[in-house]
């Protein structure tokens, strides 16, 4: 019998087709099962991106001599949580260093800004789903408007963005607000959630790629109301909230 997600994933591609108004394509991705799997989402993510940009090929010495590009080496090495467990070590050592190339690229891209530890998640997400060379594209058109605060010199405007969690908390839960106070945690507990957009705290990277379609489809500011819906969650729904609420950051 076929399922609801079978019938969703034909209704998205004959949307596709049809070359329908992209507010349709936005719907689907912030509904129920998202844009269903990757081969929609192949297709799907660069019209809600609008990124089709061709950017010349960086000089792998230039990618060599970067100077994040140690620090990203060693943390593309500690992403196989991320990858499908059947791959042998050849194939995961060959995927770092194409996301280690892809990450640097996207840094020589975009010079006035620096690298986080974090970003090579967000970057194994596209590439996962895109490709090399599509994922630099769409990188670069999502970074004025959604990375490009993260990537600051210091941290100080991220944190001082993460402040919108706390605010927003106030509004809607002034009882949850007091039980994250109480165990000493500021707003920065999340900081993992926002800079990675869950990619590095999510073990399924099925729920992952799921979140990825709900940000490519909404303002940024989804990020926000997000980790505040999970604070709400957590800190509500679960008893030893210290345990399970900490276990995600």
């Amino acid at each position: 019998m076929r399922s609801e997600g079978f019938f969703k994933k034909e209704d998205i591609l004959e949307c596709v087709n049809r070359k329908a108004d992209d507010k349709k394509l936005r719907h689907f991705s912030i509904s129920r099962y998202g844009l269903v799997d990757d081969d929609v989402r192949k297709i799907v993510w660069p019209i809600l991106v609008r990124g089709n940009c061709e950017l010349p090929d960086i000089d792998p010495e230039t990618v060599k001599h970067h100077p994040s590009y140690r620090q990203v080496e060693l943390d593309t090495c500690r992403m196989t949580s991320l990858m499908p467990k059947n791959l042998n070590p050849e194939e995961i050592e060959s995927i770092q260093r194409i996301v280690t190339r892809l990450v640097i690229s996207v840094l020589v891209d975009n010079p006035s800004l620096h690298y986080y530890q974090g970003f090579h998640d967000i970057c194994y997400v596209f590439f996962s789903v895109l490709g090399e060379k599509e994922s630099r594209m769409l990188l670069n058109k999502l970074i004025p408007t959604h990375f490009s605060l993260f990537m600051q010199k210091s941290m100080d405007v991220t944190l001082e963005y993460m402040q919108l969690i706390f605010a927003l908390l106030e509004h809607v839960s002034t009882s949850v607000l007091n039980s994250i106070e109480s165990v000493d945690l500021g707003p920065d507990f999340a900081i993992a959630w926002i800079i990675t957009w869950f990619a590095h705290v999510l073990p399924n990277m099925d729920d992952v790629r799921r979140l990825f379609d709900l940000f490519l489809a909404t303002d940024p500011i989804m990020l926000v109301y997000v980790s505040v819906a999970v604070s709400l969650y957590y800190l509500k729904k679960k008893r030893d909230f210290v345990k399970d609420f900490t276990t995600l950051m």
